[in-house]
């Protein structure tokens, strides 16, 4: 597979997201005062001026790549929800400890007042350049509402991030079903590649027991290294976070400049096929572009 400078996209919004405590935040219960609800923004992803044409294969292949290398956003949701137990990594051991907590699965947690505002930039902006990160949160015993806005936000000198990103999630503690969405907008500078937008919108259905989920996804890159595009899921991505499996069949359509698209359709063995369509009428075509690996759950 190649590697592009643009994978590091979706590596650091999982690590944004999973300082959010998400729910280390949900969990602590600190902060001050607030609203007794909170503005979530979800936008709708669209095609940035200046897409990149698909017109080659090499090219096509690399923009397929970053474009599942983004379902890794995925693994958030199996590690968010998941009620394995063990002797994890330090990091997953911190994750799955206050996804507990958010979740109420421990006995000990606090409770959290709804209307929760706390300034986390101690957590999020630890690099030299500092900057802001300010959450929002509301509370039910079923469901959760987050809002992390952040400005100039130096994510641990890796890079500089100004925007937002917002969560909402529901859970039946006795069947297990769950909703969790996520999506916001962020602008994100390396201080040595132009800034790089991201806009998102990724909404997941599942069961904690079973471990099935369903997810759409919509997201747009303005400004990467592969240039710009729309990514969006004309049928759902589908799974098994229990065995690690994706399930054939799910489609990812990539699109770019002058009408150019992608097809990525989910294969058995958790590959995905890639077609062309190089905007002249012919449709998706099988331009020889090599079957790519998806991102473990």
């Amino acid at each position: 597979m190649h590697q592009t400078n643009e994978n590091w996209l979706p590596r650091l919004l999982l690590s944004i997201v999973y300082t959010l405590g998400i729910l280390g935040i949900v969990a602590s219960g600190g902060g001050g005062g607030g609203d007794d609800d909170v503005t979530l923004n979800f936008p709708t992803p669209t095609l940035p001026a200046g897409a990149v044409v698909l017109a080659h294969p090499a090219n096509a292949e690399d923009v397929a790549e970053d474009a599942v290398e983004t379902l890794a956003l995925l693994n958030l949701f199996g590690d968010l929800l998941e009620l394995k137990t063990g002797a994890p990594p330090a990091i997953a051991h911190v994750i799955r400890q206050t996804t507990n907590q958010f979740y109420k699965r421990d006995p000990n947690t606090p409770s959290v007042a709804t209307g929760v505002r706390e300034d986390v930039s101690a957590d999020f902006c630890t690099g030299p350049g500092g900057g802001s990160a300010i959450a929002n949160v509301s509370e039910t015993a079923t469901s959760a509402r987050v809002r992390v806005d952040f400005t100039d936000c130096d994510i641990g000198g890796i890079a500089v991030v100004n925007g937002d990103i917002s969560l909402s999630a529901t859970w039946n503690e006795t069947t297990l079903d769950y909703t969790l969405r996520i999506g916001g907008t962020l602008v994100v500078s390396d201080g040595i590649n132009p800034d790089v937008t991201f806009v998102f919108d990724i909404d997941t259905s599942g069961n904690d027991g079973t471990g099935a989920f369903s997810s759409t996804a919509s997201f747009s890159v303005d400004g990467g290294p592969n240039g710009s595009y729309l990514v969006t899921t004309t049928t759902p991505i589908e799974g098994d976070f229990n065995s690690g499996d994706y399930t054939p069949g799910g489609i990812l359509i990539v699109e770019g400049g002058n009408n150019t698209r992608l097809r990525i359709t989910i294969i058995a063995g958790n590959f995905a096929t890639v077609e062309l369509d190089d905007g002249l009428g012919g449709g998706f075509l099988n331009v020889g572009i090599p079957n790519i690996m998806l991102p473990p759950l």
